[in-house]
């Protein structure tokens, strides 16, 4: 999941920065396991995304998409 891996990231770059020794005790507390617990306990519904973009021209189909839905708001 996308929060363990931005905990991981974060820690490499805490150790390269010298932030965090290599030799101190750390905890890292990567989590994500409650999910299905949560759908348990929890109506959940999936959300589909408003707009689907590539990498390659991801900012440029935005700023289109955006750009027509303010003119429909000119209207």
């Amino acid at each position: 999941m996308t929060p363990g891996a931005v905990a991981l990231a974060s820690l490499q770059q805490a150790l390269e920065s010298g932030e965090i020794a290599p030799s101190s005790c750390t905890v890292l507390n990567i989590s994500g396991g409650g999910v299905e617990r949560l759908k348990q306990e929890q109506a959940t519904a999936v959300v589909e995304p408003w707009l689907r973009v590539t990498k390659a021209n991801g900012a440029e189909m935005i700023i289109e998409v955006l750009s027509q839905e303010e003119g429909k708001d000119a209207v």
